[in-house]
């Protein structure tokens, strides 16, 4: 999939899951699914897959923020998770994702509109203080040959 978005140098890609056989399979993981019904509820639905490609050589950066509100939705967060699948190893020097532990549970935060396209599109956390949040590297879970 990544071949495919090369010459854009595409960094989001909206619902590969809806296209992707890989990422159909990684979506209906047993591992994952049992996760989130344990979570949530045993009845789950996927509303929205991305997948985000970090080019070699160029800057990539997400605003701090909460899945699961934007400019379209405020899901509940009752009834609703965000689950993050590496397609290839992350550590701190790869960019791997960060996390405030806890921040869950203190609802949806204040926001500043971002840009309406790109990474950056949304809703970017008004505050956050970088010694507040840890870094959380991932093994990949779908082979990268499957991308």
């Amino acid at each position: 999939m990544a071949a495919t978005h090369r010459a854009a140098r595409t960094e989001v890609v909206r619902n590969p899951h809806l296209t992707a056989e890989w990422a159909r399979h990684a979506v209906r993981s047993p591992a994952l699914l049992n996760a989130v019904r344990q979570a949530i509820s045993p009845d789950i639905a996927v509303e929205n897959t991305f997948l985000v490609i970090k080019w070699p050589g160029r800057p990539f950066e997400v605003p701090w923020h909460q899945d699961g509100i934007n400019d379209r939705i405020e899901l509940d967060p009752h009834r609703s998770v965000a689950a993050w699948l590496a397609l290839t190893d992350t550590d701190e020097t790869t960019g791997c994702l960060r996390v405030i532990p806890g921040s869950q549970q203190h609802g949806y935060l204040p926001y500043d509109t971002e840009p309406d396209a790109g990474a950056a599109r949304g809703r970017a956390l008004a505050s956050v203080a970088s010694t507040r949040t840890t870094p959380s590297p991932c093994r990949h879970v779908v082979p990268a040959t499957a991308a």
